[in-house]
């Protein structure tokens, strides 16, 4: 099924298999090619169907989910239409912002300017730049996930919230942050890419949620050492035994981040595990909250207090990145 609002023409019976999948499957489909094809009556096409937007339907009364309604989106567009921002970070797999913004608002890149119905955004463009073709998921075509994470980082008005955006988006489709410097530099001069430019040297897709991102960095706005992601922790016998979210290998400390859900039944008791054994090898564990994450000076004050027990503890003897911090440590 083709996007574009173009004439509809005898299907093939190949396009009659998929508009009956469509309809049958809940996906989104233009209403007009399907009673072309023959597949519907308008009483059906009216009495079994809701509208999406303006041509476009689907079965059911309820909510689409977001990739399915960014489809019913495209395939209200004028032809050579592609999702992008949000929209295309949803097709990607973006776990965190991309759904919720999607049933906000969903954003095309159109060479052309039609009149938009609620829910569809369309950006202009002249030309759609580097990125913008050549890329579909499940048949929606969509800019690649280097150039959607440029749009992103230009369009977001909140630095934090775009480089947590970036971090998510790349993590879920594993874009190392070379190749999205690189789309936005074959997109200058456009609006917006020094902008994206400059976001980038502070992003770091190793995180694996947005709250990660915010620690991280929380702890650079309150001066602490830039700190380690995702990295393994292994016993005497080189066996893996915890890979903590943030911390300093430098002087043995690690940070999890457990989020809203307190560790409960065997997870908690694991978690104990870990954190026995750890501080067996002469790690300090800490374990951050929301709510902890929502005092933030007092949070820094807590890690910067760590890292001042690590020290004295002699973990960090002859490390480069105590060098580096030379005397300042004993001021925290």
């Amino acid at each position: 099924m083709a996007g574009g609002g173009s004439g509809v023409e005898a299907p093939t019976s190949e396009e009659t298999t998929a508009y009956v999948a469509a309809i049958f499957g809940g996906r989104p489909f233009r209403g007009a090619a399907a009673l072309g094809a023959g597949v519907l009556t308008r009483r059906e096409l009216a009495g079994r169907f809701s509208r999406v937007f303006p041509g476009v339907y689907a079965a059911g009364a309820g909510e689409l989910e977001a990739t399915l309604l960014v489809r019913a989106a495209w395939l209200w567009a004028p032809a050579g239409t592609v999702a992008c921002g949000f929209a295309a970070a949803a097709l990607h797999g973006e776990r965190y912002f991309a759904a919720e913004c999607v049933h906000g608002v969903v954003d095309l890149l159109s060479s052309s300017r039609p009149q938009a119905p609620p829910g569809i955004r369309v950006r202009f463009a002249r030309e759609l730049g580097p990125g913008a073709r050549g890329h579909a998921v499940d048949g929606t075509p969509c800019t690649s996930p280097a150039r959607t994470a440029v749009d992103l980082l230009r369009w977001i008005d909140d630095d934090e919230v775009a480089i947590a955006v970036t971090d998510s988006l790349c993590n879920s489709t594993r874009t190392p942050l070379p190749d999205v410097a690189a789309a936005a530099l074959a997109m200058r001069p456009a609006h917006g890419v020094s902008r994206a430019l400059g976001r980038l040297p502070r992003c770091d897709p190793r995180a694996d949620s947005p709250p990660e991102t915010r620690l991280r960095l929380a702890m650079g706005r309150h001066g602490l050492p830039v700190p380690d992601l995702q990295f393994g922790v292994v016993d005497l016998d080189g066996r893996l035994l915890a890979t903590p979210d943030l911390g300093y290998r430098w002087c043995r400390l690690a940070l999890f981040y457990d989020g809203r859900e307190f560790h409960r039944g065997e997870q908690g008791q694991y978690d104990a595990y870990v954190t026995a054994r750890m501080s067996e090898l002469g790690w300090e564990v800490m374990r951050v909250t929301d709510r902890m994450a929502a005092s933030e000076p007092v949070l820094m004050r807590q890690i910067r207090a760590a890292v001042r027990r690590q020290i004295d503890r002699g973990h960090a003897a002859g490390s480069p990145e105590l060098h580096r911090l030379g005397e300042r440590w004993r001021e925290w």
